[in-house]
């Protein structure tokens, strides 16, 4: 068998070999048209030559001398013509010969290729069992990472046992984060309630004002943007536990942190049990998600606790503002207007208000 570089060195002459043949091929077909070309324009002149002597004869009487004639070298044209073809007929003969030359050359690179490609085959055969044999020899010693061997079942094992613990140190780490957030929450009430004290003690002490029922009143209040929490939820997959979240604001008497955070355990339970329902099956928690909800976002909408806010404001018989009376709105204005008598402070206080039950 010959050498690949062989062959591609042969086939590389012959197809350089072929392509001047052609070129010298094409070269003496237009030459020879251009001849003959040349020859037919020759042959018309010809025709025009005797037939202008026809006519000069009638006019000038008959002489052996001729008015206008007329020499085409026809020996010479035919003995080109027939040099040329020949030449022709020969390049076309030894294009042939390349032809099949280089036909033989690929075939032997195709043979070539196909033995290397088997080749290759092979050797790479070869290599798949000495890594599979290596795979297998691994996979007797053992990895953790692996399952089927016995260092990843010990592993496995060892997860598996540490995972509620793990498990448990998370929801922690989650509750925790919210406590802190509350604690925030907490101490912008205790602010507003010290910001608001002058006006409060101002109410209290006015019988005016008491006659009219009215009080200062702030609190951490649960907004109605918790109802989107439960947005998340697979409403199929939650019975139970949608039912539960809505009555939650419901549930608590306060929104102290110790009435909070046993609500955000529990929802923690019911997020982990099918439908909701904590003496059901355990479950993904994320399968209990709308395919658009994340488990992270779901967790974040309710333990960031962004649902929560603290309001405060005037309120009349225990209803808002809004819904006071003329006279007792009226009143209200009064009152603050008149809390100037107790300090510039309490007036600040008023005047800085931000939100007012509405």
């Amino acid at each position: 068998m010959q050498r690949s570089e062989e062959i591609e060195t042969t086939r590389s002459n012959l197809l350089t070999r072929r392509s001047t043949n052609e070129q010298q091929q094409a070269q003496l077909r237009q030459r020879l048209a251009a001849m003959e070309t040349i020859a037919h324009s020759a042959e018309v002149i010809r025709t025009d030559v005797i037939e202008l002597t026809r006519k000069a004869e009638e006019l000038l009487g008959g002489d052996d001398d001729p008015f206008l004639s007329l020499t085409i070298n026809t020996t010479r044209y035919d003995t080109w013509r027939a040099a040329t073809e020949a030449a022709l007929t020969s390049l076309k003969t030894e294009h042939d010969v390349l032809a099949h030359d280089i036909e033989t050359q690929e075939q032997a690179r195709t043979e070539n290729a196909d033995a290397l490609a088997a080749a290759d085959s092979a050797r790479e055969r070869a290599r798949q069992r000495v890594l599979q044999s290596e795979e297998r020899v691994v996979a007797l010693i053992g990895d953790e990472n692996d399952e089927e061997s016995h260092a990843g079942l010990t592993s496995l094992l060892h997860r598996i046992k540490e995972a509620p613990t793990k498990l448990s140190e998370l929801r922690e780490q989650i509750v925790e984060r919210s406590r802190h957030i509350h604690q925030a929450l907490d101490a912008q009430l205790r602010a507003v309630e010290s910001l608001y004290a002058p006006a409060s003690n101002f109410i209290a002490r006015s019988e005016v004002v008491k006659t009219a029922g009215l009080e200062f009143n702030a609190e951490l209040r649960i907004l109605p943007t918790w109802r989107s929490v439960s947005s998340g939820l697979d409403g199929r997959r939650n019975g139970e536990f949608l039912d539960w979240l809505a009555e939650l604001p419901q549930r608590v008497e306060d929104t102290s942190w110790g009435q909070l955070a046993a609500q955000l355990t529990e929802a923690l339970d019911r997020l982990e049990h099918e439908r909701g329902d904590t003496d059901s099956e355990l479950r993904d928690p994320a399968s209990a998600l709308r395919s658009t909800t994340t488990l992270d976002d779901f967790l974040m909408s309710m333990f960031d606790l962004s649902w929560l806010e603290v309001r405060f404001g005037l309120t009349g018989d225990g209803l808002p503002l809004s819904q006071l009376s003329p006279g007792q709105r009226g009143l209200v204005l009064i009152a603050s207007r008149g809390v100037v008598d107790f300090g510039s402070g309490v007036v600040h206080a008023l005047r800085s208000t931000s939100r007012v039950e509405r």
